[in-house]
């Protein structure tokens, strides 16, 4: 064997050194201008992403292009570990654009776009909050059950709270909403929707109380039916046990969207959502750079 060709199968089995451990195959690229944190090895310049390797920054920003066209900019001082399909963000601050396919999970919600073409920037801080702003497209939001607890647009970023205040042994899952509540009737059945004004989610209201609050804006507190099953367009059931506040609103009647009021803290299905990362974290500097109907179905909203 020649000096030369010694030389480049040692130079190969140097840059693949720290990359053996993750698990599964290669899934993309990353670079990073100075060094970043691969499985614990430090590495320079660029390393191809394996499926399931742990990656970490520190002054440097590092960039990770994966095979399915979804584009990672994980900000200084941040750490997660990275699948084909997802990025497990435990730490820090990352943006993905082209984000459809891809998921963003953190130790309480799952983060999904729901356009090929989303961009999103993502956080988690040392305070177990968690913040989701959209630059483009739409994000979807659900907790660790797969129950979907928000909607964000651009412009309109939410912050979530990591470790909500634990429920009393025995009692029911409480829940705080606010927004606009529709009488809607459906296969000739009526049920009564509100909007949130925060999270933009659609809840169906069930109980004595619900019928009074069509066409107005309330503030209510209720109970979680997890048995039920929430008519089509809804993401959960909630059994009104106390109406908080109530007024006739003129966009309450304009349609099925709420009006938006003012971002107000939110205790929907476990998560705590507060009302909005104020300036968003571009502008923080964090990174450089109605209702269809369904088939058999006859529905109207009033």
């Amino acid at each position: 064997m020649n000096q030369s060709y010694k030389s480049v199968i040692a130079t190969i089995l140097a840059g693949s050194m720290t990359l053996m451990s993750a698990d599964g195959g290669s899934i993309g690229m990353a670079t990073a201008s100075g060094s970043f944190r691969v499985n614990n090895s430090k590495v320079k310049g660029s390393a191809s992403v394996l499926n399931g390797m742990r990656v970490g920054t520190d002054e440097a920003p590092s960039y990770l292009v994966l095979d399915g066209g979804s584009q990672v900019s994980l900000s200084q001082r941040s750490s997660g570990q990275i699948f084909k399909d997802r990025m497990v963000l435990e730490h820090g601050s990352m943006r993905i654009d082209r984000a459809s396919n891809f998921a963003v999970e953190t130790a309480a919600v799952r983060v999904t776009a729901t356009d090929p073409g989303s961009k999103m920037l993502i956080q988690v801080s040392d305070q177990n909050k968690i913040s989701v702003d959209v630059l483009s497209g739409e994000a979807r939001i659900t907790n660790l059950k797969g129950i979907e607890v928000a909607r964000v647009y651009p412009g309109e970023p939410l912050s979530f709270s990591a470790a909500p205040p634990a429920p009393q042994a025995g009692a029911a899952a409480v829940t705080r909403v606010s927004g606009c509540v529709h009488k809607v009737t459906v296969g000739g059945k009526t049920y009564y929707i509100l909007t949130d004004a925060t999270t933009k989610v659609k809840i169906e209201l069930q109980g004595a109380q619900a019928e009074k609050l069509a066409g107005k804006y309330a503030e209510i507190e209720g109970s979680l039916n997890t048995t039920a099953t929430p008519v089509r367009d809804t993401t959960q059931v909630v059994e009104v046990v106390r109406v908080l506040s109530e007024r006739k609103e003129p966009g309450c009647n304009a349609g099925p969207w709420a009006k938006k009021v003012g971002p107000v803290p939110v205790l929907l299905a476990g998560i705590l959502i507060g009302g909005g990362v104020v300036g968003g974290l571009a502008a923080a500097g964090t990174f450089s750079g109605g209702t269809t109907s369904g088939a058999g179905q006859s529905v109207s909203v009033r």
